[in-house]
């Protein structure tokens, strides 16, 4: 299941999956199939081999998308998820302090 945040994050590298996304998605497309693997599109991929990929601040603060940890929630206590996959650095968006 590809959660698509590709607008989002264009407006802001710090844009996160939430669980009205992955609702979003579930009234789109039908229940989540047991097993399945949830996965974050945010367009990140196309800065791949490119510096801004870490998207760092002049502080060291990384900048970019991830999962917001209500939604990471959200799939471990009511879908019967096996794993998520970003298109990123981390599962944890950029600025996270504590990857939750």
């Amino acid at each position: 299941a590809v959660i698509d945040i590709r607008a989002k994050a264009a407006e802001s590298a710090d844009a996160q999956v939430t669980p009205d996304d992955v609702k979003a998605w579930i009234a789109t497309n039908g229940p989540l199939p047991p097993g399945c693997c949830v996965a974050m599109n945010s367009g990140w991929d196309r800065l791949v081999a490119d510096p801004k990929f870490r998207n760092a601040d002049d502080k060291g603060t990384m900048h970019f998308p991830g999962f917001h940890v209500d939604a990471a929630k959200m799939l471990m206590e009511e879908a019967e998820v096996a794993g998520i996959a970003v298109d990123t650095l981390s599962l944890d968006f950029g600025q996270s302090p504590d990857f939750a």
